[in-house]
């Protein structure tokens, strides 16, 4: 049976992935959502992780759930940027799909990078996740988050212009999160404090994590090049748990059910909008940054909901003839 807070949860996070790309750097608080809404998720995908597979079932299941998805999407974005924006040469076709990165800013689809850099930090996690003893666990957590930033240093002096090969420079960090994800799975029964008292301390923990992250509004987990990034990110990310907890949306969760496919098309999405001029045309009409979001994310569920559509079609018409 699904989570529903956990669906709640991951819709209003794609809901801030989606809002970050449409402001592009618009938005005052646009640094606020690159501080923990991609740690989150991997804090999600820690606490959800399943390892009860063998490792190569597990590593075939994961290639099923995220490369193949990657593989559609990708194409999806690659027939969009040759018919509707400009051609693209087979060499960056190429360093796209294969290298990743920025790369994928080739076919207008930066947000993929999410997809392969998760299966690989998967598999990497799963011996992690078999440690029973929390107090290995913790202690690997923080080797992993002492490596984080010192990783991004050695992939920016051996990659000019950001162009980091499947975003490996961001894997400790994204390891580091998962597993305090997982920690709170073993840990979360065991917190037994007020709720008043419980809301205090994430309140101010929160400002706290705020008026550290204003000093780094530039770093993001794929940049992370201070360790006050973590620290802002650890002390906001309890609060935001604490403010969704037992909200229930339908259409959020709907998102958040098809937090994959969102991810996939977005991107694309949003610059076919840039690119015909819709953006523009909304601004000379005076309509503000968040009406333009509000739109595009309207535009996003309906592509979602015809995407599902055609999926289950295949589903039910040609994949069970095959």
């Amino acid at each position: 049976m699904r989570d529903k807070y956990i669906d709640y949860l991951k819709g209003f996070l794609i809901i801030l992935v989606v809002w970050g790309h449409a402001y592009k750097g618009q938005g005052g608080f646009f640094w606020l959502i690159f501080r923990f809404h991609m740690p989150l998720f991997f804090m999600i995908s820690g606490y959800l992780f399943n390892n009860k597979r063998d490792i190569w079932k597990f590593i075939k299941h994961k290639f099923k759930t995220l490369f193949i998805p990657y593989i559609i999407y990708f194409l999806i974005a690659y027939i969009l940027t040759v018919v509707f924006i400009n051609e693209v040469s087979l060499i960056d076709t190429l360093k796209a799909f294969i290298l990743q990165g920025k790369y994928l800013d080739n076919v207008y689809s930066w947000a993929l990078w999410y997809l392969p850099f998760f299966f690989f930090a998967s598999i990497l996690f799963y011996p992690l996740s078999k440690i029973k003893d929390n107090k290995w666990l913790i202690v690997f957590t923080v080797v992993l988050f002492a490596l984080s930033v010192p990783t991004y240093k050695v992939f920016n002096r051996l990659f000019a212009d950001d162009f980091f090969p499947l975003s490996l420079q961001a894997m400790p960090a994204a390891l580091a999160y998962m597993s305090v994800g997982l920690l709170y799975k073993r840990y979360k029964d065991k917190i037994n404090v007020p709720y008043k008292t419980l809301a205090f301390v994430l309140t101010i923990c929160f400002f706290a994590g705020i008026a550290i992250s204003m000093v780094t509004t530039k770093s993001q987990i794929i940049k992370l090049n201070t360790y006050r990034y973590i620290a802002g990110s650890l002390l906001i990310i309890p609060f935001v748990i604490l403010i969704t907890k037992d909200n229930h949306n339908r259409v959020i969760e709907y998102l958040g059910r098809n937090s994959l496919v969102i991810l996939g098309l977005h991107s694309i999405l949003i610059h076919l909008l840039k690119k015909k001029g819709f953006y523009d045309f909304l601004v000379s009409k005076k309509m503000s940054y968040e009406c333009i979001f509000i739109l595009v994310t309207i535009i996003l569920l309906f592509s979602i909901s015809a995407f599902n559509e055609v999926n289950l079609y295949l589903k039910n018409k040609v994949y069970k003839k095959a």
